[in-house]
């Protein structure tokens, strides 16, 4: 147990790991503890250390515990307060505290945006809580990134109804709710105020927006977002195919500041593994999606995820989904192998294709992929693609790195004036994944 002064200017240090969503999260509590008084340090000997957790996979919850270990031993040599928040703390809630007692404040999904009030009644009573209670979620104004200023991140939706069998996330974050649109045209309103020309919309499923409340769909949420003068760019993750509708494509298609990069999900190509996943729609339904995009949106840079060695998982139904990986040619994908969450209802399946065998499956689809994306990627090369400029490149400060309408990585040796700027850039070379180019004159 540790206590923190309330007479001081006071610091905090944070951890972030997992999804875009906690991306979002994180800056708008670190926008929150600001305003609360507290300013962010990058190192950990700051009098509050947060860890916002990721509970996706099994990985990502043991780096967490490690993480936990870790400040153990910091502890036992300075005085500050440790919180554990994110999806991890709303999975676990009271046994954090039982297994690790040095965690002063474990702070689920529902809580993030009373943070601040949560440490200032700790400051009063120095009593180690748990925040895990499903109740009324709180939006909270998205601010713009700290890493790039003149981006932001904004979540429009919270929470999933899905429940595949494999996914955690329902359990973490509860169940849908949206937010309402005038809040969200109002918010993006205020940030290209501020200089923010590229605006992320986020959600589990975005798709699924508006459909707990009435409001309007996430179509019609892109045509009035649209409309904002001084907003150059909108992309959203992520969707689910079994909501994705003909009114959606046909948004894509009409608004000129909708970013052409979707990522679809598809996990398996086969109805049988689609079926125990519960995943709500067949392979034919989303085949129907990527023809339909690829009509109306010939230009659509397309990503997936694939999880391959589910429980029923055959020989045959792999086949399928290394078949679809061929077929469709993807631009990029995640791909994963299958391993139980805890609290699922896949935990019950048999767990019944051995680990060599995910693995291989694995290796195959990385390799039909990599494979694909190279290819893909020659087809851009001596095009011309308007590049939004994001920062010095970590590997040479002559270059800046950057981002296409297609979310590809492009390195140009440019001035740092240029970041933050949108320039049309010639693609050149391919180092892995990255182009290379030059900036054209507009």
């Amino acid at each position: 147990m540790t206590t923190i002064s309330d007479n001081k200017t006071k610091s905090f240090y944070f951890e972030n790991y997992g999804c875009q969503m906690n991306v979002a999260d994180a800056s708008e509590v670190k926008q929150a503890l600001n305003d609360f008084g507290y300013k962010e340090i990058h190192n950990e000997l700051a009098d509050v250390v947060i860890i916002n957790s990721c509970a996706v996979r099994g990985t990502a919850e043991d780096r967490v515990f490690s993480r936990l270990e870790h400040y153990h031993h910091l502890k036992k040599k300075n005085n500050f307060t440790l919180i554990l928040m994110g999806c991890v703390a709303q999975k676990e809630k009271d046994s954090i505290l039982a297994n690790a007692p040095w965690v002063d404040l474990v702070v689920g999904t529902h809580y993030k945006n009373r943070l601040p009030q949560i440490i200032k009644q700790y400051i009063t009573n120095s009593k180690p809580q748990v925040y895990s209670q499903w109740g009324e979620y709180n939006f909270q104004n998205s601010v713009p990134s700290t890493k790039y200023p003149f981006k932001a991140d904004m979540t429009i939706i919270h929470g999933c109804n899905k429940f595949c069998t494999y996914c955690i996330v329902p359990y973490t974050r509860g169940t849908e709710i949206s937010r309402p649109s005038y809040d969200i045209i109002n918010n993006a309103r205020n940030l290209v105020d501020v200089g923010i020309t590229e605006i992320q919309l986020l959600g589990q499923n975005v798709n699924s927006y508006g459909q707990d409340n009435g409001d309007i769909s996430f179509a019609q949420l892109l045509y009035e977002l649209n409309k904002i003068n001084g907003l150059k760019r909108i992309r959203f993750l992520t969707s689910h195919p079994k909501d994705f509708s003909g009114e959606l494509i046909q948004a894509i298609k009409d608004c000129d500041k909708i970013c052409k990069y979707v990522h679809l999900p598809i996990q398996s190509a086969s109805n049988n593994v689609l079926s125990k996943m519960k995943r709500e729609y067949t392979f034919e339904h989303y085949m129907n999606i990527i023809n339909d995009l690829r009509k109306n949106v010939p230009q659509v840079v397309l990503s997936t995820d694939i999880l391959v060695g589910f429980p029923y998982e055959t020989q045959k139904d792999f086949e399928k989904t290394l078949k679809a990986v061929h077929d469709i040619r993807y631009d990029t994908a995640f791909m994963f192998k299958y391993s139980i969450r805890t609290g699922t209802e896949s935990e019950s399946y048999p767990d019944n294709i051995d680990e060599a065998e995910k693995k291989l499956r694995l290796q195959m689809i990385i390799d039909a992929q990599h494979k694909i994306t190279r290819e893909e990627n020659n087809k851009s090369l001596n095009q011309i693609e308007e590049v939004l400029f994001e920062s010095q490149s970590k590997k040479n400060p002559m270059e800046l790195l950057g981002k296409t309408n297609g979310n590809k990585p492009v390195v140009v040796v440019a001035d740092k004036k240029y970041i933050g700027q949108y320039h049309p850039v010639l693609l050149t070379s391919l180092n892995g994944n990255t182009f290379k180019g030059n900036i054209v004159d507009k």
